[in-house]
């Protein structure tokens, strides 16, 4: 009798390691099916909810620094420029001399955003 005793626990033992690692199985799969979520549409999001200060520290900062008056790679001073806000867009959409154009990796609203951004920087306005 001892040894069937000894039979049954083992296979409840063994019922019920299987019962965990089943269990952890589905935990698992339910957090790597909740954690996947489709980058390119909320990345889109994430991007055109950026501030305008935040898309140029992003993209700007490298030529124009973080004050507008870096000047690397013939970057404009920014804190002295007289432009306005449509030649901004423009300039910012299209490029100009070593400036890359940003038409195809900002949208609109980012470039209009941006644009404005650096309305603040200029020290004379």
């Amino acid at each position: 009798m001892k040894k069937e005793e000894s039979y049954c626990k083992i296979a409840w033992v063994m019922t019920l390691k299987w019962q965990i690692v089943v269990f952890s199985g589905f935990i698992l799969i339910f957090l790597l099916a909740a954690g996947c979520h489709d980058s390119s549409s909320s990345g889109t999001a994430e991007r055109t909810a950026l501030s305008g200060q935040k898309i140029f520290r992003q993209y700007c900062v490298n030529c124009h620094g973080a004050r507008g008056n870096l000047g690397l790679n013939g970057a404009g001073d920014l804190t002295q420029s007289e432009l306005g806000l449509e030649s901004r867009i423009e300039i910012i959409r299209h490029g100009k001399n070593t400036m890359t154009a940003f038409s195809t990796v900002l949208s609109d609203k980012e470039i209009q955003k941006v644009a404005t951004y650096t309305l603040e920087l200029n020290d004379s306005l």
